[in-house]
């Protein structure tokens, strides 16, 4: 697909939206497809090519390839893998099982870098709100130091994505990775919150 040919079909998808003869999330659909059509052959010559920059920025502005670019995860450079595997998360990336799992093993590649007061706590808190039962919340990767930030996704995400709030301990050596990009202060783990329980 040509950028041309791109750029002409979400041009009529949009306007077919705006008319009326097509709904939203057929719209999304249509996008969604025609997105990963183009995309998909750019991210597969950057593979071809070895530029694993061109390659992990490709997928991280694409989720519609994100999935793709994790089948050949274990061809990234050991390098890149920490840092690929945790932007690709952070990102949109929570709903691809392969990123998951890139990330459950990310402690192989990289350690995270921690503000000072959870570096040297000997535990910190943690918080989260989830859909999940509380036998199997410290298999999920997302938490925060913030407990305000574990209420703002329950009451947005109450009765969709998060049904409880939940509150425990980790101790820093068990974090894969910390970040504040969208002030959410999180944490992302896996298996190592201890001590849940919950605080709705």
């Amino acid at each position: 697909m040509t950028k041309q040919e791109f750029d002409r079909g979400m041009a009529q998808d949009i306007k077919a939206l705006t008319g009326g003869t097509i709904g939203y999330r057929e719209y999304q659909q249509r996008a969604y497809a025609r997105n990963r059509e183009f995309w998909l052959p750019v991210l597969m010559r950057h593979r071809q090519a070895g530029d694993w920059d061109a390659f992990t920025h490709c997928a991280l502005d694409c989720p519609e390839v994100m999935a793709d670019a994790f089948e050949f995860f274990d061809e990234v450079p050991d390098a890149m893998k920490y840092d690929f595997a945790v932007a690709a998360y952070t990102h949109h990336g929570d709903s691809v099982p392969a990123v998951r799992k890139a990330v459950r093993r990310a402690h192989r590649w990289g350690r995270p870098k921690l503000p000072k007061e959870l570096e040297v706590a000997r535990e910190i808190t943690v918080y989260r709100a989830g859909e999940e039962p509380m036998g199997k919340a410290k298999y999920r990767l997302s938490w925060t130091t913030d407990v305000s930030v574990a209420r703002f996704f329950l009451d947005t995400y109450g009765g969709r994505h998060a049904n409880h709030l939940y509150t425990g301990k980790i101790r820093p050596r068990h974090i894969i990775a910390y970040t504040n990009a969208r002030e959410e202060k999180e944490i992302i783990q896996y298996g190592h919150v201890y001590d849940i329980t919950s605080i709705n």
